[in-house]
């Protein structure tokens, strides 16, 4: 054993593995690696929260100094968390998303809805006694008689409604949102407004129907009905802006999106003729299904180079993983919201980092060796002792084990000094074992 050992780290010694597998070669290259890992991971995991607090790692300061005081910030926090928001093995889901009920008034004399469970018409939230007769989603004709609202096709059972007068002329308004945008539907047609209250409020006046407060093109020249489609929809947004202590107005935008598992699709970009990125900054906050994804500044804005006191915007961009962190609406609050998702973001970074790492570690302990094996091999062929290129890697694997060693200690107090110091222990500690090998004067 102490012999096998030796063969290990004493370079003479090393020379009677010159021919074993290559395969062992790499896998030794492979196992290295991810002993290299293990320091930068829990590095990374102990000190990125300090980091972010010493610097503005990836603009996540802007998560974590969020006011956390004043009305509209309050409704933001309350209307996130009341969206129910949980992941479960690692796939989001939300259970508050979309429009819950209406309420009509005004010339807007009621509402109905088909609730297909039980095959009968419901008026302002309430059973009638009018079954559905055509189950489809089609907007239905109603006609004024006496004592209400008769639905076509069904006859002698009219919808009690007072007020109304026989041969009255009806409107009818079709009204949902969209399953997958969120975006109001007014009679099939799209609008660009994405509805973000369960509760939809449908009013009229001088003419125009008005939903959520705000005016729509849509005419109402008469009593109207408005015809509901309730939806569970996919997709939520809903943006805080504030003043920072700096005069410069930040953005959030916060969605939900259980359309997709990865945002990257949504450039949310200079491009965007929407953003005003030379007075004003943008973050987003994106919970896809299987990520919550973080961007800070808007993409494109690099090539701008626009500068806020000082700063120029660069933009960034990265996914965090639901098998990283999780995502649950009870732990939502006013007073923990910028820290809660810092957290968050966080855990993701540090992934980020050692997923970088470990590549990279690959890449050198891998194409590095390679490389500096094929040269050397090349160098020496004619008066080493070793011959073949299979001979040079193999030593170049058990070389590798002391600089593994120092490599393993260094990484602990900073990642950042493993190529300097991977690459400068292993060149110069290889160079000195083919040393000791080629001016052997035996070979083992």
């Amino acid at each position: 054993m102490l012999e096998f050992l030796k063969s290990l780290f004493i370079p003479r010694s090393m020379a009677k593995h010159r021919f074993m597998s290559i395969f062992i070669a790499i896998c030794l290259f492979v196992c290295s690696t991810y002993i290299l890992v293990l320091p930068a991971k829990s590095y990374y995991n102990k000190n990125t929260m300090d980091i972010v607090n010493e610097q503005n790692l990836a603009s996540l300061q802007a998560i974590r100094d969020l006011p956390r005081a004043g009305e509209e910030f309050t409704e933001f926090v309350n209307d996130i968390k009341d969206k129910g928001l949980v992941t479960d093995k690692s796939v989001l889901s939300a259970t508050n998303l979309g429009v819950k009920e209406i309420e009509v008034s005004g010339n807007i004399i009621g509402f109905l809805t088909k609730n297909i469970e039980d095959n009968f018409w419901y008026f302002n939230g309430q059973k009638t006694d009018v079954a559905i007769a055509d189950k489809s989603n089609n907007k239905p004709n109603v006609v004024a008689v006496d004592g209400g609202l008769e639905i076509a096709n069904v006859t002698g059972k009219p919808v009690s409604v007072s007020g109304v007068t026989a041969g009255e002329a009806v409107d009818v308004i079709a009204i949902t949102v969209d399953e997958k945008t969120s975006k109001l539907m007014i009679n099939d047609k799209f609008y660009d407004r994405i509805i973000t209250d369960s509760k939809m409020i449908v009013t009229e006046n001088g003419g125009k129907l008005i939903v959520n407060g705000e005016i729509t093109e849509v005419e109402v020249t008469n009593k109207a009905v408005i015809y509901f489609i309730p939806k569970v929809t996919k997709y939520y947004e809903n943006t805080f802006s504030y003043i920072g202590a700096d005069g410069i107005k930040r953005n959030l935008l916060f969605a939900i999106d259980l359309n997709k598992a990865v945002t990257e699709t949504v450039p949310y970009s200079v491009e965007d003729t929407k953003y005003d990125y030379l007075n004003e900054e943008y973050f987003f906050v994106i919970c896809n299904l299987s990520s919550v994804y973080y961007q800070c500044h808007l993409k494109g804005i690099n090539e701008k180079n626009v500068e806020h006191n000082g700063t120029i915007l660069t933009s960034i961009g990265y996914n965090t993983q639901y098998g990283v962190s999780v995502i649950n609406s009870d732990q939502i609050n006013v007073d923990t919201f910028g820290s809660y998702f810092l957290s968050i973001f966080v855990q993701g970074y540090a992934a980020m980092q050692i997923s970088n790492f470990t590549l990279i570690a690959l890449l050198y302990l891998m194409g590095f060796t390679l490389i500096v094996s094929l040269l050397f091999s090349l160098l020496f062929r004619k008066n080493g002792r070793l011959k073949r290129f299979k001979e040079y890697y193999n030593i170049a694997a058990l070389a590798n084990l002391v600089p593994l060693v120092i490599t393993f200690i260094f990484t602990f107090f900073n990642p950042a000094w493993f190529g300097t110091v991977y690459l400068t222990t292993f060149s110069i500690y290889y160079l000195f074992v083919l040393y000791r090998i080629n001016n052997s004067p035996q070979m083992v």
